[in-house]
């Protein structure tokens, strides 16, 4: 059951930080739209309808590809942020736009960050490994068998300890299944941090 507590708690870990990452790229890139505000003339249209662009590629097309357990074709996205710098290079280098420019490349930098750690932690291969769930597996069927085997005066004490304690441990499993895919399953996180970029800001 020990090994089993710490199995679940490194699971939520991940999950809790993999649901963190998704968060934080999609503030960055909120940060990018207020940020193009002070923008003067179309470059702040145009930087602003590229991170629309990037947030519902994001949104859609990777989240589909990660619900999925699909390798995510990541090379749309990574063109989507290329020409967010490269249209940030192209800002004024002068007065205001010179520090506005500085600040988008920053937050281009941490997003570009976030994005890679989001794309590892949906691999298919990102869970718990084989040799972990074996190794479980096989240590429960140890304490069932050892529950099983133990001399109690009354049966029905008997059997009530071996069903509860097999009950127990299938709930726990149930948990880490849940968990163990971040971005699959019943119990996944959802693309809203990317929604709520386009849902919250006019162009």
């Amino acid at each position: 059951m020990l090994l089993l507590a710490f199995v679940v708690v490194a699971e939520w870990q991940s999950f809790s930080d993999a649901e963190k990452v998704v968060q934080a790229e999609a503030d960055h890139l909120i940060n990018i739209y207020s940020d193009t505000r002070a923008l003067k003339g179309e470059d702040g249209a145009v930087l602003r309808k590229l991170v629309r662009d990037y947030a519902s590629h994001v949104a859609t097309e990777e989240w589909a590809q990660q619900i999925a357990g699909k390798p995510v074709n990541a090379i749309p996205g990574r063109l989507l942020l290329e020409r967010l710098r490269t249209a940030t290079l192209a800002l004024v280098h002068e007065g205001k736009s010179s520090s506005i420019q500085t600040e988008i490349f920053r937050e281009l930098n941490d997003v570009g960050n976030q994005r890679r750690a989001r794309l590892i932690a949906a691999q298919a291969d990102a869970g718990v490994p084989t040799i972990i769930w074996v190794i479980t597996l096989l240590g429960t069927l140890l304490l069932i068998t050892c529950c099983h085997t133990l001399a109690l005066s009354s049966l029905r004490l008997h059997l009530w300890l071996v069903a509860t304690t097999a009950t127990a441990i299938v709930l726990v499993f149930i948990l880490m299944l849940a968990l163990d895919q971040p971005f699959r399953g019943a119990v996944r996180i959802s693309n809203e941090a990317f929604l709520s970029v386009l849902a919250s800001r006019s162009p």
